[in-house]
């Protein structure tokens, strides 16, 4: 079964039929071993460019996730959650 990425808008104006117009606020990209490592590094930092406040690193084989949130230009401060443990998401809006 293939991978699916995630990301969330708050504001319905945000979805045309063009795609999504303006920066999410969440993006949760779940991994596969060929894009680790290309959603740890490339992609992270281009989120971080493009200011989106919240990103989330999935890891389904492992059982993990990740939370990020944008300080200072980068995301920071990660959260993690192993097996059926639960954390809340970093402040601010998402």
């Amino acid at each position: 079964m293939p991978r699916r990425d995630l990301l969330v808008v708050t504001n319905s104006d945000q979805v045309t039929g063009r795609g999504i117009e303006r920066i999410p606020q969440l993006i949760v990209d779940v991994l596969s071993p060929s894009t680790r490592r290309h959603d740890r590094g490339v992609k992270m930092k281009r989120y971080a460019v493009l200011s989106v406040p919240h990103y989330w690193i999935l890891d389904p084989e492992g059982k993990w996730v990740e939370s990020f949130r944008l300080e200072s230009s980068s995301h920071r401060h990660p959260l993690t959650a192993e097996g059926d443990a639960q954390f809340t998401a970093p402040s601010g809006r998402i």
